[in-house]
C-alpha cells in the first residue's frame, strides 16, 4: 500500500484527539486484508492491542466504557445511541427475517451466538416460546459455463458443512451478533457461501428469496461487465452492502503472495450497484446515561467515491441536500453512481465487543462490516412496523431515502460534517458518509407513511 493510503486509512477521525487517536488507530488491522482477483473480502477490522486487562475472557465487564479515547460498545449501548428501542411498533423486528451472507462455514456460530446472547442479556435464537429463530444454510459452488445471474446455479440447504476460514469467521460472528442486537426479536437466516468467489452472488439470491432484508459486509474493486450481475440484487427485497475500508481507494493489482501491489482511486462492488443500499462508516463517541451521541464524524477508512461502471441512478439525480452537497456530484466524463448512501458506526476504536471462541473469545472489532448489520437490524424493525401498520413490503430503500432528505433533511438524518476518507465529509451528501446517519425513529415514520414525502 502506498504511503498516502496508509495515512488516509489510519488518519484519526476526531480532530481534537489527533495525537491520541492515531496511536489507537494503528492498533487495528483488517482481518482479511486482501482477496485474490475475482474474489471478495470482508471489511472487518480488529483491535490488535488489548486496551484493557484480560479482555478476551472478561470482555462483558468492559461493556459500554471508554479507555484512552476509544470506546467499546455492547448491544445495550448501541441500541441506546441509535434509538433502536424508539421505533413505534418496531417490536425488535418480531416476525421478520434478516438474512446475512458470508463465505465459508463456522461450525460454532450457533453456540457462540448463544454465549454472546447470555452475556449481553439478549433473547436466544432458539425458537423456544417467543424467542426468534436462527437458521444456518450452506450453499454449493457456482455451476454452469459460465455461471449466470441471478442464481449462478447455486443451491443452498441445511445443514451447512463447508470449509472454515478464520477471517470470515470473525465477520460471520460480527454480523450475527449485531444484526441481532439491533433487532433482537427478528429471525436470522445465516447463508454461508461455498467460498469467497462468485458463489457469494448465488447465496445473496437465495437470501433474497427467503428473508425480508439482506445484510452483506464484503466486496471488491469494480470491474468491467459488473452491471450484468446487478439483476442479482434486484429481486424485490432490500439489500445492504458495506462500502469498504480503504477510503477513496481500491486495490487494482496484486503481488505474487496475494498482497496488494497497487491502489487507485475507486469504489467497491457490489456496493456501487444501484440496486443496493451502500453503507459507509463513522467514528461514534457517546456520553451520558442512558448513552447518547456525543460526536459522530466520518471514519477515515469508509469506502466512498464515484463509480466508473454504474450510471447515475434516478433517485440520485437530485439537487443539493440540506444546502450542501448533492448525490449527483459524480459528473466527470458522464453521470455516475455515487457511494455510499448512508452510514453508521465503523471505526474499530469506537467499535463493538464480539464473541468468537475460535479466535480467542471476546475482542473489539469495527469496519463498515459493523455499520451494515447494525443498519440492517434497525431497518428490519421498520419493516416489522410497516407490517403492523398494514403497509406493503419494502422492495428497496434508496428511492425513499433520497426524497426524504430533500423534504426534511435534519429531521430524517444526522449530518456528518467533518472527517475525510480522501474526500471530505461536509454538509449534505458527501462521498464518505452519503446522506449521513439515519435518525431511525423519524425514518420509521417516513416508511410507515405517517409523514408524506413526495417520491
Amino acid at each position: 500500500m502506498k504511503t498516502s493510503s496508509v495515512v488516509k486509512i489510519l488518519m484519526p477521525a476526531l480532530a481534537a484527539l489527533v495525537a491520541c487517536q492515531a496511536g489507537f488507530a494503528q492498533a487495528a488491522y483488517a482481518v482479511v486484508p486482501t482477496a485474490a482477483p475475482g474474489h471478495f473480502r470482508p471489511y472487518v477490522w480488529r483491535m490488535n492491542t488489548p486496551i484493557r486487562p484480560n479482555f478476551g475472557v472478561y470482555g462483558p465487564a468492559y461493556c459500554n466504557t471508554n479507555a484512552f479515547y476509544s470506546f467499546t460498545f455492547c448491544p445495550r449501548g448501541l441500541q441506546s445511541v441509535y434509538g433502536a428501542n424508539s421505533i413505534p411498533s418496531g417490536n425488535g423486528g418480531r416476525g421478520k427475517t434478516i438474512a446475512i451472507v458470508d463465505a465459508f462455514h463456522y461450525a460454532h456460530a450457533a453456540s457462540d451466538l448463544a454465549t454472546f446472547n447470555t452475556a449481553m442479556g439478549l433473547p436466544q435464537l432458539d425458537g423456544v416460546g417467543t424467542d426468534p429463530t436462527l437458521t444456518i444454510v450452506g450453499c454449493t459452488d457456482v455451476s454452469g459455463a459460465p455461471p449466470t445471474p441471478p442464481s449462478y446455479g447455486v443451491t443452498c440447504a441445511s445443514p451447512s458443512t463447508g470449509t472454515s476460514n478464520p477471517g470470515w469467521e470473525v465477520e460471520e460472528m460480527l454480523d450475527l451478533e449485531y444484526a441481532h442486537a439491533m433487532a433482537p426479536y427478528a429471525n436470522i437466516l445465516m447463508v454461508e457461501a461455498y467460498d469467497n468467489g462468485g458463489s457469494l452472488f448465488g447465496a445473496v439470491y437465495y437470501a433474497e428469496s427467503n428473508a425480508d432484508i439482506v445484510s452483506n459486509s464484503w466486496g471488491g474493486a469494480e470491474s468491467a461487465g459488473q452491471t450484468s450481475a446487478d439483476t442479482t440484487f434486484g429481486q424485490g427485497k432490500p439489500i445492504l452492502f458495506s462500502s469498504g475500508d480503504t477510503g477513496d481507494e481500491v486495490c487494482i493489482a496484486f503481488n505474487g503472495d496475494g498482497s496488494c501491489k497497487t491502489y487507485a482511486v475507486g469504489v467497491q462492488y457490489p456496493c456501487s450497484s444501484p440496486n443496493v443500499t451502500c453503507v459507509g462508516g463513522t467514528t461514534l463517541l457517546p456520553s451520558g446515561s442512558p448513552l447518547r451521541r456525543s460526536s459522530e464524524v466520518a471514519w477515515s477508512g469508509s469506502g466512498g467515491g464515484c463509480s466508473t461502471q454504474e450510471g447515475l441512478p434516478y433517485y440520485q439525480n437530485i439537487g443539493a441536500i440540506g444546502g450542501g452537497g448533492a448525490p449527483s456530484v459524480c459528473n466527470s466524463g458522464g453521470s455516475w453512481r455515487a457511494v455510499p448512501d448512508i452510514a453508521a458506526v465503523a471505526d474499530p476504536s469506537t467499535g463493538v465487543m464480539e464473541y468468537d471462541s475460535g479466535n480467542g473469545g471476546y475482542f473489539q472489532v469495527g469496519g463498515t462490516s459493523l455499520a451494515t448489520p447494525v443498519t440492517a437490524g434497525l431497518f428490519a424493525q421498520i419493516i416489522a412496523a410497516r407490517h403492523t401498520f398494514g403497509q406493503a413490503t419494502i422492495p428497496y430503500f434508496n428511492p425513499a431515502l433520497y426524497p426524504a432528505a430533500i423534504r426534511n433533511y435534519p429531521y430524517f438524518f444526522f449530518d456528518i460534517v467533518s472527517g475525510s476518507n480522501g474526500y471530505p465529509a461536509g454538509t449534505g451528501y458527501d462521498l464518505v458518509t452519503g446522506l449521513g446517519v439515519s435518525n431511525i425513529a423519524a425514518m420509521a415514520n417516513r416508511f410507515f407513511g405517517l409523514i408524506f414525502v413526495l417520491d
